[in-house]
């Protein structure tokens, strides 16, 4: 798992000879079973689109950005569960009380 795997919080991909770029070579299995195509590389993770709003839908995946700011992208950056962790990690409860609740709401929508 941990050689073919990208893992999130609520993210899984698995990608067959990813072994290759974290140990000595391809493992024994991807070595042994050929692969029909060209090799995968990651699934590009959705990004939302803001000029689109307020619908929220997301860009097309050929136009998603897997660099933000000079900084790859987290496995599960936009996944509202994880946004809503970090902010309760951060802020604790007073972040989901009063006037603050509808605040927190949409920094995790729009951020």
């Amino acid at each position: 798992m941990k050689n073919h795997c990208v893992i999130g919080e609520k993210y899984l991909e698995f990608l067959k000879f990813e072994c290759e770029n974290r140990i000595d070579g391809a493992c024994a299995y991807c070595s042994s079973y050929d692969w029909v195509g060209p090799p995968c590389t990651e699934a590009t993770r959705p990004f939302p689109d803001y000029s689109k709003l307020p619908e929220y839908p997301y860009h097309h995946v050929s136009v998603s950005p897997t660099i933000l700011n000079g900084i790859e992208r987290e496995v599960d950056d936009f996944q509202p569960r994880k946004r809503i962790k970090q902010l309760f990690q951060s802020e604790g409860e007073a972040a989901f009380k009063g006037e603050k609740l509808q605040e927190s709401a949409i920094n995790i929508l729009l951020t």
